[in-house]
């Protein structure tokens, strides 16, 4: 497991940098919404809802 992360190309520790690891979890969250949205409106057009 990799305690740094990189931001911006400066390596900060993750420990230090909760608001970081809850970023990161709003983006992948989002991306899985937005992915969810995706299918969901394809599967609306092809009529397979």
């Amino acid at each position: 497991m990799n305690s740094f992360y990189h931001c911006c190309g400066i390596e900060y520790p993750v420990e230090y940098d909760e608001h970081a690891k809850r970023l990161a979890r709003y983006r992948k969250a989002r991306e899985k919404t937005q992915k969810d949205r995706e299918s969901f409106f394809a599967a609306s057009i092809t009529g397979t809802n």
